[in-house]
């Protein structure tokens, strides 16, 4: 997880001259400020965990400019003449995702939030172009798990792409045919060999990652 707080404090001891002996341990906490980007130390009492900013002021212009999340929002998306794509950072499984209060929520349901308002509950919001990334809303609908499901086979979702077509394709198919007809404790010298996991070779070997091939194939 990215620190978004880098900073590191250490222990110092004062001596104090009018005392006559050494004064409160102090820290000495130094990081880089999130607004202007500037290295800055203080010594304190107590050693601070969250210190983000150098100044108030820092502080304040950060907090003024998280405000207008919505201008924030659509500054992250190239609007083409058919989708509207997100740029900002997204999910290993294609959508993009946006960061409202340190909750990060799909890109294209907040799109869909900010015109057409509060999401039913029990809805999900489905896409009529099949682009992930798209956070048009006139691309946007809302549905049910089940008409998601529906939607997908009508296009011929994830059904019609099988075999080394997949996008998440590792193995080839005679590369299944060998690791069906070798034994199964051959699985790791297998996985070494074709630089996939022991776990893909035993899915592909019983049938849960690849279809029954073609003998003629």
């Amino acid at each position: 997880m990215k620190n978004l707080y880098p900073h590191s404090h250490s222990r110092v001891t004062i001596y104090s001259p009018q005392r006559g002996h050494m004064d409160t341990p102090r820290y000495r906490v130094t990081g880089r400020c999130r607004t202007c980007q500037k290295r800055w130390s203080v010594q304190l009492v107590r050693a601070r965990r969250r210190r983000a900013f150098c100044s108030t002021s820092c502080a304040r212009q950060w907090h003024a400019r998280r405000l207008d999340r919505v201008a924030i929002f659509w500054s992250r998306v190239n609007k083409t003449k058919t989708c509207w794509l997100w740029m900002g950072s997204r999910w290993n499984v294609g959508y993009g995702r946006y960061k409202i209060n340190q909750v990060e929520i799909p890109a294209h349901r907040y799109a869909w939030t900010l015109i057409h308002g509060t999401i039913p509950h029990g809805l999900g919001v489905l896409h009529r172009c099949d682009v992930k990334l798209c956070v048009n809303p006139a691309h946007l609908f809302l549905g049910t798990t089940h008409d998601n499901m529906q939607d997908r086979q009508q296009k011929g979702g994830y059904a019609s792409i099988q075999g080394i077509h997949h996008p998440k394709a590792r193995l080839t198919e005679a590369q299944v045919q060998l690791i069906r007809s070798s034994p199964p404790r051959s699985d790791c010298r297998l996985a070494r060999k074709f630089d996939v996991s022991s776990t893909a070779i035993r899915y592909a070997r019983i049938g849960l990652t690849w279809k029954p091939l073609n003998p003629s194939s």
